[in-house]
């Protein structure tokens, strides 16, 4: 059973995703309340210039968290090997671990009657799977190493959704390149 903690953090992972959706005009957002085949939420892009498919999905693992490591070449995130193990194998669509980055302070949310703040690091990592990934036979976790330029903002939410679509049907697989 998941802690009070942890369920806090996911609440604000969805609230951020959903504005980095919303301020992007991707409208159909949904969520389950907790995942138990590995998403989180699906955004649906209705449509992409030149590109006949409409109605595009990206299932998204949603994480929160303060133990984002950065080193020189790029960041890392040791996720659960469940969690990792859910997202292998062929897909429908693509799917995106998206980590949101939260100061060590471990108060990230502050609020009064007029207004509320939320303290990230103001960024969202996403991370895609290789293609052809195979399950991991680690015993708790899996090492993400993620780009440097592997991060949503409100400004490259779209593009990057975008791309990551069109790569996913226009190679038929899991490889995305940003």
């Amino acid at each position: 059973m998941k802690n009070i903690k942890t369920i806090h953090k996911e609440d604000i992972s969805f609230a951020y995703l959903k504005l980095l959706a919303a301020s992007n005009d991707i409208t159909k957002y949904s969520h389950t309340n907790r995942d138990h085949d590995g998403i989180d939420a699906t955004l649906t892009i209705d449509e992409i210039k030149n590109f006949e498919i409409k109605n595009l999905k990206i299932g998204v693992q949603l994480k929160a968290s303060s133990e984002v490591v950065e080193t020189e070449k790029d960041f890392y995130y040791d996720i659960a090997v469940e969690n990792y193990n859910k997202f292998c194998g062929k897909s429908q669509f693509p799917k995106v671990f998206a980590i949101l980055d939260l100061p060590n302070d471990k108060d990230y949310v502050e609020f009064n009657e007029v207004k509320v703040h939320l303290l990230t690091r103001n960024r969202m990592f996403w991370y895609i799977l290789p293609k052809n990934a195979k399950a991991s036979k680690n015993k708790k976790t899996v090492r993400l190493h993620i780009d440097k330029a592997n991060f949503w903002t409100v400004k490259n939410f779209r593009d990057i959704c975008t791309k990551i679509v069109l790569d996913f049907y226009s190679d038929g697989g899991n490889d995305v390149s940003v």
